[in-house]
């Protein structure tokens, strides 16, 4: 199987995972919705180690509202703790872990990061979209300045926003004692949209995004969509993820 061979050849820094694959989400559809085709899977490696998770759970909740291809099973590989999610680490122990499992040709991997450039330079950004199109399997799925935006996009445009100043999604909370900077300016955004409420931890997928997801993909279509071009512009490509996996 060339996939398992390019796994196992990917990287010298290759050793034990620090990620773990866990149990598909979503609705269960009964056996004979699925015919006699085999599912496929996808395997979701994301740079939060919450957020994304949450809303892809959501997602695949209501995948018979949205229309999800009922083969398709959405499979999330996850951080341990106190581990790194610097977006070529976590490249790298996705596809440790993934050597470990089942990857038939049907499967898809995807990889969805943040394009913060504090973080993640421009080379390390080349490097790994380089070795994603290694494999016609694999998917860089990015955010730009981060995944909020895309969280953005179901309740509105950014047509009153100015785009330099979403892109440099400046941190503007001040803690008043500790002087600490808190929320993003994309989190602030986003938190004044839902009635002064945002959580990472606790996404309230049903309350603030469940009805929205259509929306949002018609949204995101006025900014940049491609791999290459989101390295530089505001925009997400996850709406084009999402439509693909819709029949």
């Amino acid at each position: 199987m060339v996939v398992l061979l390019y796994l196992m050849t990917f990287s010298p820094l290759m050793t034990r995972s620090k990620m773990r694959i866990e149990q598909p989400y979503g609705e269960r559809y009964s056996i004979e919705s699925f015919s006699e085709n085999p599912k496929i899977k996808i395997f979701f490696a994301c740079e939060g180690k919450e957020t994304e998770y949450h809303y892809l759970n959501g997602v695949m909740s209501i995948r018979s509202k949205l229309k999800i291809d009922p083969l398709i099973e959405v499979i999330p590989i996850k951080h341990e703790k106190n581990t790194s999610s610097n977006p070529l680490r976590l490249l790298n122990d996705a596809l440790v872990c993934l050597k470990n499992t089942t990857f038939s040709e049907d499967d898809k991997f995807v990889l969805v990061v943040d394009r913060d450039k504090k973080s993640f330079t421009e080379e390390q950004y080349d490097e790994v979209l380089a070795e994603i199109r290694k494999n016609d399997a694999y998917t860089l799925v990015v955010s730009n300045p981060c995944f909020e935006l895309w969280l953005l996009l179901h309740h509105e445009t950014l047509d009153n926003y100015s785009l330099p100043f979403v892109l440099e999604n400046k941190k503007v909370d001040v803690d008043k004692i500790t002087r600490t900077k808190g929320r993003t300016y994309i989190e602030n955004c986003l938190k004044l949209k839902q009635g002064g409420t945002y959580s990472k931890t606790h996404l309230r997928f049903n309350r603030f995004y469940k009805d929205k997801v259509q929306q949002a993909i018609i949204n995101s279509k006025k900014y940049c969509l491609t791999e290459d071009g989101l390295k530089n512009n505001v925009g997400t490509n996850f709406g084009v993820l999402l439509e693909g996996m819709i029949k």
